[in-house]
Protein backbone atom coordinates (compact mmCIF):
# COMPACT_ATOMS: atom_id res chain seq x y z
CA UNK A 1 0.00 0.00 0.00
CA UNK A 2 3.03 2.22 0.09
CA UNK A 3 3.49 2.14 -4.18
CA UNK A 4 1.57 4.78 -5.96
CA UNK A 5 -1.44 3.07 -7.93
CA UNK A 6 -1.17 -0.08 -5.90
CA UNK A 7 -4.61 -0.57 -6.26
CA UNK A 8 -4.47 -1.08 -9.64
CA UNK A 9 -3.22 -4.18 -9.52
CA UNK A 10 -3.31 -7.33 -7.14
CA UNK A 11 -1.39 -7.46 -4.11
CA UNK A 12 0.18 -9.41 -1.65
CA UNK A 13 1.72 -8.76 1.65
CA UNK A 14 5.67 -9.39 2.14
CA UNK A 15 6.48 -12.29 4.45
CA UNK A 16 7.75 -9.81 6.93
CA UNK A 17 4.92 -7.26 6.87
CA UNK A 18 2.45 -10.87 7.40
CA UNK A 19 4.98 -11.30 10.11
CA UNK A 20 4.49 -8.28 12.01
CA UNK A 21 0.55 -7.27 11.64
CA UNK A 22 -1.65 -10.18 10.85
CA UNK A 23 0.56 -13.35 12.25
CA UNK A 24 2.98 -11.51 15.11
CA UNK A 25 1.21 -14.08 17.92
CA UNK A 26 1.73 -17.47 15.80
CA UNK A 27 4.75 -19.50 16.18
CA UNK A 28 7.52 -19.08 13.74
CA UNK A 29 6.49 -22.15 11.66
CA UNK A 30 3.26 -21.58 11.94
CA UNK A 31 3.82 -18.16 10.51
CA UNK A 32 5.23 -19.54 7.27
CA UNK A 33 2.76 -22.30 7.09
CA UNK A 34 0.02 -19.77 6.90
CA UNK A 35 1.60 -17.17 5.25
CA UNK A 36 2.08 -20.18 1.99
CA UNK A 37 -1.38 -20.25 1.77
CA UNK A 38 -1.76 -16.12 1.21
CA UNK A 39 -2.72 -15.00 -2.39
CA UNK A 40 -2.89 -12.19 -4.36
CA UNK A 41 -5.91 -9.56 -3.39
CA UNK A 42 -7.32 -7.15 -5.53
CA UNK A 43 -5.42 -3.96 -5.05
CA UNK A 44 -8.79 -1.63 -5.46
CA UNK A 45 -10.65 -3.55 -2.40
CA UNK A 46 -7.75 -3.15 -0.40
CA UNK A 47 -8.08 0.84 -1.45
CA UNK A 48 -11.55 0.64 -1.13
CA UNK A 49 -11.80 -0.36 2.50
CA UNK A 50 -8.41 0.79 3.69
CA UNK A 51 -8.44 4.20 2.47
CA UNK A 52 -12.69 4.48 2.17
CA UNK A 53 -12.24 7.86 3.22
CA UNK A 54 -10.64 8.60 -0.39
CA UNK A 55 -12.92 6.32 -2.30
CA UNK A 56 -15.73 8.51 -3.43
CA UNK A 57 -17.68 5.48 -5.11
CA UNK A 58 -18.26 4.92 -1.06
CA UNK A 59 -17.67 1.13 -2.05
CA UNK A 60 -17.57 -0.19 1.39
CA UNK A 61 -20.15 1.85 2.61
CA UNK A 62 -23.07 0.41 4.79
CA UNK A 63 -26.25 2.02 5.65
CA UNK A 64 -26.24 0.46 9.08
CA UNK A 65 -30.13 1.42 9.87
CA UNK A 66 -30.49 -1.37 7.36
CA UNK A 67 -28.91 -4.39 9.36
CA UNK A 68 -31.22 -5.75 11.52
CA UNK A 69 -29.54 -9.24 12.22
CA UNK A 70 -27.85 -9.73 15.66
CA UNK A 71 -23.73 -8.77 14.64
CA UNK A 72 -20.65 -9.73 16.37
CA UNK A 73 -17.61 -7.65 16.12
CA UNK A 74 -14.52 -8.95 17.97
CA UNK A 75 -10.98 -7.77 18.21
CA UNK A 76 -7.79 -8.73 19.49
CA UNK A 77 -5.93 -6.27 22.24
CA UNK A 78 -2.53 -6.30 20.40
CA UNK A 79 -3.91 -6.01 16.57
CA UNK A 80 -1.83 -4.36 14.39
CA UNK A 81 -3.88 -4.19 11.57
CA UNK A 82 -7.42 -3.14 12.61
CA UNK A 83 -7.28 -1.58 16.01
CA UNK A 84 -9.74 -2.47 18.75
CA UNK A 85 -11.16 1.39 18.72
CA UNK A 86 -11.79 1.20 15.09
CA UNK A 87 -14.13 -2.65 16.02
CA UNK A 88 -15.22 -0.69 18.96
CA UNK A 89 -16.64 2.27 16.18
CA UNK A 90 -18.22 -0.35 14.23
CA UNK A 91 -20.03 -1.95 16.93
CA UNK A 92 -21.19 1.30 18.14
CA UNK A 93 -22.60 1.91 14.54
CA UNK A 94 -24.43 -1.36 14.62
CA UNK A 95 -25.99 -1.00 18.05
CA UNK A 96 -28.79 -2.11 19.16
CA UNK A 97 -28.23 -5.55 17.27
CA UNK A 98 -24.13 -5.49 17.60
CA UNK A 99 -22.21 -7.28 20.31
CA UNK A 100 -18.73 -6.66 20.58
CA UNK A 101 -15.95 -8.71 22.17
CA UNK A 102 -12.41 -7.76 22.97
CA UNK A 103 -9.56 -10.48 23.38
CA UNK A 104 -6.61 -9.86 25.66
CA UNK A 105 -2.68 -10.45 24.66
CA UNK A 106 -4.51 -11.38 20.52
CA UNK A 107 -3.48 -10.31 17.57
CA UNK A 108 -5.40 -10.35 14.24
CA UNK A 109 -5.28 -13.76 13.49
CA UNK A 110 -7.49 -14.98 16.18
CA UNK A 111 -8.41 -17.86 15.05
CA UNK A 112 -5.02 -19.34 14.87
CA UNK A 113 -3.35 -18.18 17.69
CA UNK A 114 -2.34 -19.64 20.73
CA UNK A 115 -5.68 -19.67 23.27
CA UNK A 116 -8.19 -19.90 20.38
CA UNK A 117 -10.29 -22.81 21.24
CA UNK A 118 -11.62 -19.86 24.21
CA UNK A 119 -12.23 -17.33 21.01
CA UNK A 120 -14.11 -20.09 19.06
CA UNK A 121 -16.38 -21.16 22.22
CA UNK A 122 -17.36 -17.75 22.67
CA UNK A 123 -18.25 -17.31 19.13
CA UNK A 124 -20.16 -20.65 19.13
CA UNK A 125 -21.61 -19.84 22.63
CA UNK A 126 -22.58 -16.36 20.80
CA UNK A 127 -23.83 -17.94 18.01
CA UNK A 128 -25.98 -20.37 19.31
CA UNK A 129 -27.69 -17.39 21.56
CA UNK A 130 -28.63 -15.35 18.58
CA UNK A 131 -29.70 -17.91 16.43
CA UNK A 132 -32.36 -18.45 19.01
CA UNK A 133 -33.28 -14.90 19.39
CA UNK A 134 -33.18 -14.76 15.69
CA UNK A 135 -35.85 -17.71 14.82
CA UNK A 136 -37.85 -16.54 17.76
CA UNK A 137 -37.15 -19.30 20.42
Amino acid sequence: MTTWKFWKKPVKQKFREAVYAPLQKLPPEEQKEIYNQFVYESGRVVFEMGFWFNDNKRSSHVDASNVLCPVLNIAGTDDRIVNPSVVRKIHKKYHPVSTYKEFENHGHWLISEPGWPDITNYINKWLNQNLKKDSGS
